[in-house]
């Protein structure tokens, strides 16, 4: 494809060329999502093994005219990512986030090459899709009342969540929907109550933590309303993959519970630990069916689950589960908190927002998600996870995220990267756009 270099829109979308359905991906050795661009400073030769290729060959020449004051040098480039899963998580239990701040979110992440968009969806604190089936899970799990006796929440629709995916889809991002299970399942349960061992009447939570009101998996009646669930998150949602949780599940009520302690003796389970690992295996089985493949927290590794459930690998530095996987030949998707949290506070200064421990940009930069070659058969990618507990609004949102995002960017696509003052240069080179998309004062750039 040839392009004159003021047809280049400086937008993380594809240029009319592009949406006119004028390219034809011709035969090549490219691999999928990479490119190769030849100019001369005033044309531009792009060829691409794909068509996500083409979308990331504009978004590097709209990088590379904002570095060199709107203008190209004479190039060529060859690129090509190194790994296909390179994502953002962003939480909206906790805090809900409009559809245009998501679709804001996106673009940003499109120009920077991310391609997986986790949304997660439920939690403790708020249900925020809608499923037909309970319809209560919106119309209670989706408020909270404080001790003020404020009500905040919120869900989106079907036909919003459509919209976020299509959006999505046009820029190359696969959304993966969680739905969180058997814990943190504060919100679900407070609608409908009769699916946690007590079977007795719960709030949705205001307060953060870990809870100990869990699902009951010793019921029957509790796997098919988590299969309904899923059957219809499986209709709204496209995406290979689609995550079910696992992380920070307490046992003391199944321990408690007769209907849960008989599941064990009728499966032969050893401990509540294999409980939770015969509820997830029943939930992949049936999301199999369907066509998707699992992800769950790593967490899920504590008891014997398939290798076919894909692990997220998110405590301490990782190195540990990551071992686990290794060892069961599992995927795994790399985001330890010390190097992948957002929401952890982005320098040491006094009132620095943020939570828990300190994750500079650099910190997050030097993050390496493979370190063998048997780690990287394994190892799909990387992602930059953004729990919202202490995180409220648009604002505090981007300010968490960029620009550590672009070191998750950066360390996703190449396999060999520059020294961190190099990169720190190309991040000030991007901030045109950050404003653009009213992303600004963000840039902790240490």
């Amino acid at each position: 494809m040839f392009v004159k270099m003021e047809d280049l829109m400086l937008l993380p979308f594809p240029s009319q060329l592009y949406l006119d359905g004028n390219i034809d991906v011709c035969e090549n050795d490219l691999a999928p999502e990479g490119y190769a661009i030849n100019s001369d400073g005033e044309n531009v030769e792009i060829t691409a093994g794909d068509l996500a290729g083409y979308f990331y060959a504009e978004q590097t020449l709209q990088q590379l005219r904002r570095q060199y004051n709107d203008e190209l040098p004479i190039m060529a480039i060859i690129d090509e990512p190194r790994f296909s899963w390179r994502g953002l998580h962003l939480d909206v239990s906790r805090h809900f986030f409009s559809v245009n701040t998501i679709k804001k979110l996106l673009a940003a992440m499109a120009h920077f090459k991310l391609n997986r968009f986790h949304w997660h969806l439920n939690d403790d604190q708020g249900w925020r899709l809608p499923i037909d089936k309970y319809p209560l899970l919106t119309e209670k799990g989706g408020w909270r009342i404080d001790e003020n006796g404020n009500k905040y929440g919120g869900c989106y629709t079907k036909a919003e969540i459509n919209e976020i995916v299509c959006f999505a889809q046009s820029l190359h991002i696969e959304v993966i929907p969680e739905i969180e299970l058997p814990g943190h399942a504060g919100a679900a349960l407070a609608a409908y109550p009769q699916f946690s061992c007590s079977g007795e009447k719960a709030k949705v939570e205001v307060e953060w933590g870990v809870f100990s009101d869990v699902y009951c998996t010793g019921k029957d009646e509790t796997i098919q309303f988590l299969k309904d669930i899923l059957a219809e998150v499986c209709e709204m949602f496209p995406s290979r993959w689609l995550h079910i949780g696992g992380d920070e599940c307490p046992v003391d009520n199944w321990k408690k519970c007769p209907q849960c302690q008989k599941r064990m003796i009728d499966e032969n389970l050893p401990d509540e630990a294999a409980l939770q690992g015969w509820l997830m295996n029943q939930m992949a089985e049936f999301l199999a069916k369907k066509g998707k493949i699992p992800f769950g927290w790593d967490e899920i590794m504590d008891s014997s689950v398939k290798s076919e459930i894909g692990v997220m690998i998110w405590r301490g530095d990782g190195k540990d589960a990551q071992k686990m996987a290794l060892n069961a030949d599992q995927k795994m998707v790399m985001c330890p908190n010390f190097y992948c949290y957002f929401d952890w506070k982005q320098t040491a200064a006094e009132g620095e927002h943020g939570s828990f421990g300190v994750t500079t940009l650099s910190k997050t930069y030097s993050y390496e998600p493979a370190e063998t070659p048997e780690m990287e058969k394994l190892v799909l990618g990387l992602q930059g996870n953004i729990w919202t507990e202490r995180i409220v609004n648009e604002k505090e949102l981007f300010y968490m995220a960029f620009p550590r995002a672009l070191a998750i960017a950066e360390s996703g696509w190449n396999a060999r990267k520059s020294d961190f003052n190099t990169f720190l240069k190309r991040v000030k080179g991007q901030q045109r756009f950050l404003e653009f998309l009213e992303i600004t004062g963000c840039a902790k750039m240490e």
